[in-house]
């Protein structure tokens, strides 16, 4: 499965779900080409034209979104993953520790090579700590949002997350989290 999506792609997919998983798009006519004609092309602040008929259709090919006629909808698929971003996006850490640590450790066959660097960047985004090559440490309780990665993407026999009330030489980690 083919997970790769741009940063352009994932702004796209976040519109998408604010605004309810459906946006309707006006039938192209004539008179409505001057008026899409801002909404299709734009600058990014790197000054790179983003062509949203082409994102779109890439999105279409992965299985994000639906388009038919005058209607996009997310997909299943798309609503998952669309929720996942959010979720990572929008995490804020507690302000109290519990003084427990969330473990997460993978080992994935290089079949499912995009969806350990889909896991391995969300854990870094949340701020785990990559304690070795595929184990990450944090502090605070976020497993719910590996749960959903790991649920999405069909990947619970290579992956395992837990809590631990002790960790062995944690002053590194309690020194990196200012804890």
């Amino acid at each position: 499965m083919r997970i790769h999506v741009s940063q352009n792609q994932k702004e796209v997919l976040k519109d998408l779900l604010i605004a309810g998983g459906v946006l309707a798009f006006v039938a192209i006519a004539p008179v409505a080409v001057p008026i899409l004609k801002p909404l299709l092309k734009t600058k990014s602040p790197k000054r790179k034209t983003i062509n949203y008929r082409r994102l779109l259709a890439s999105l279409e090919r992965q299985g994000f979104i639906q388009i038919e006629q005058d209607t996009i909808t997310l997909t299943q698929h798309g609503s998952g993953f669309t929720q996942i971003l959010t979720a990572v996006d929008t995490y804020v850490p507690p302000n109290k520790w519990d003084n427990k640590w969330r473990i997460v450790c993978f080992d994935m066959p290089e079949d499912y090579a995009q969806a350990r660097r889909f896991l391995r960047d969300n854990l870094t985004k949340i701020g785990f700590f990559h304690l070795q090559k595929s184990v990450y440490v944090y502090p605070y309780n976020c497993l719910d949002i590996v749960q959903r990665v790991v649920d999405h993407f069909a990947i619970g026999r290579f992956v395992s997350f837990g809590t631990l009330e002790s960790l062995e030489n944690s002053s590194q980690l309690k020194l990196h989290f200012d804890l």
